[in-house]
């Protein structure tokens, strides 16, 4: 890695906020459901708003408010640094954060924000080389009272540095992310369109 892309990416790390959080995400037994491809062409998308590059030597990023995770990239071997690209929402009212536990391509090697409540990931954050060990940030999101929860969930396909960005489609977001692969080099994404509930936040 040169020295000119560290210095860029120490530039801009300083501005992205430092969160320390406990684990509020969950991490399940088991998952059933079918894996989707959720790559869109450009013009599907609204404007990007990608933030800065993160790793296990820079601090987390989260996304700014009013916005939720609607893409991923990574690059550098095995997936080395991340980024998130960022999208507003209208409508919706943000509350409180929080972080999961680490996890890995070894034993659980994926996490969810709560599907049974208003959690949307809004950050990811690194530890140990190549980001070997990843962990998401999630937040209540709630509209006029009620809870936002998902609908129409899927997994995406796998994406690493060899790939490009990955979208998920129009009006959707991400929730979770599972890794494979030495150092988490392979990432998927768990994709769901927002729906308000009758249920109070």
């Amino acid at each position: 890695m040169n020295i000119i892309r560290k210095t860029n990416r120490l530039v801009i790390t300083i501005c992205l906020s430092l969160v320390a959080g406990m684990a509020g995400c969950i991490a399940e037994q088991g998952d059933p459901e079918t894996e989707v491809d959720g790559m869109v062409s450009a013009g599907d998308l609204t404007p990007e708003a990608w933030t800065g590059w993160t790793s296990d030597e820079y601090p987390p990023l989260n996304c700014p408010t009013a916005t939720l995770v609607h893409g991923v990239e990574c690059y550098g071997d095995y997936c080395d640094d991340v980024r998130l690209d960022c999208d507003p929402v209208s409508g919706y009212t943000f509350g409180s954060s929080s972080w999961s536990t680490w996890f890995s391509e070894e034993g659980t090697n994926w996490r969810k924000c709560d599907p049974n409540d208003d959690e949307w990931m809004t950050g990811i954050r690194c530890d140990d080389d190549n980001c070997d060990n990843v962990s998401i940030e999630c937040t209540h999101v709630t509209s006029n009272g009620y809870k936002v929860l998902g609908s129409s969930c899927a997994w995406s396909g796998w994406y690493s540095e060899e790939d490009g960005p990955y979208y998920a489609g129009t009006g959707r977001f991400i929730r979770g992310v599972e890794c494979r692969g030495d150092d988490c080099d392979d990432m998927r994404y768990w994709v769901c369109t927002p729906w308000v509930s009758k249920i109070p936040g």
